[in-house]
């Protein structure tokens, strides 16, 4: 029985010691992202979408939607925020106010 109870602790020790080592890369990756980060200024004009831009995306027969215009690894569409590299994203990208499309 002392053997089933080594088995046991050296399967827990394993398990915490991968979980262990995915967050110790998780880490390493945000600080490779953080060490290339930009901070972003909003520049340009007011009725033009860029970075950080709100914009409401309509479909036809559909209720509006809003979104935030992103960088690719901060997009999220269900927490509404969009990258400017998806093809909605760049439809979106210096588009004027108003502007519909298909």
């Amino acid at each position: 029985m002392e053997e089933t109870g080594d088995l046991d602790d050296n399967a827990a020790y394993v398990a915490a010691k991968l979980e262990q080592s995915f967050v110790e890369g998780r880490i390493k990756a945000i600080e490779r992202t953080l060490e290339c980060a930009l901070a972003i200024e909003a520049i340009g004009l007011p009725d033009v979408a860029h970075i950080g831009s709100k914009v409401v995306v309509q479909e036809e027969n559909r209720e509006p939607e809003d979104f935030m215009i992103v960088g690719f690894s901060e997009a999220n569409s269900r927490a509404g925020s969009i990258s400017y590299e998806t093809p909605l994203g760049k439809r979106c990208w210096s588009d004027t106010q108003e502007k519909k499309f298909s």
